[in-house]
């Protein structure tokens, strides 16, 4: 992924958006996926992970492994979140043999603009 913004501008992530912001929004998805998993510590695949916003709230409650395509928001999320699991990756081929407890794709799935693409996608969560 060669978008400039998510590669050589994004130091400017840490100005526009604080974890703050991510933090209503993550609490939502943990309170419903809480309701489902009870296994502790529950595994979760989070997909487009970006610069780790969500991830900030997740790693309290999942064993956090986040994927993304772009490597400056990446090092980004590793540097805000180290105690998480970060690979780089396009969610319509990753590729784990691990099992996860529960996968989620907060925005990045506005990403998929064809219906290829997206069953791609699809096939994949259906191996995780």
């Amino acid at each position: 992924m060669n978008w400039k913004a998510y590669n050589e501008l994004a130091w400017t992530e840490s100005i526009i958006t604080r974890p703050e912001m991510y933090q209503k929004e993550a609490l939502c998805y943990v309170n419903l996926l809480k309701r489902y998993i009870t296994k502790t510590p529950a595994k979760m695949l989070h997909l487009g992970c970006g610069a780790g916003g969500h991830d900030f709230y997740f790693k309290k409650f999942f064993l956090v492994t986040g994927v993304d395509l772009s490597e400056g928001m990446l090092e980004l999320a590793k540097r805000r979140n180290p105690e998480v699991t970060y690979l780089k990756g396009d969610m319509r081929t990753v590729s784990r043999k691990e099992k996860f407890d529960a996968v989620i794709i907060p925005d990045s799935i506005m990403y998929m603009t064809s219906i290829a693409g997206l069953k791609k996608l699809l096939a994949i969560l259906c191996t995780i």
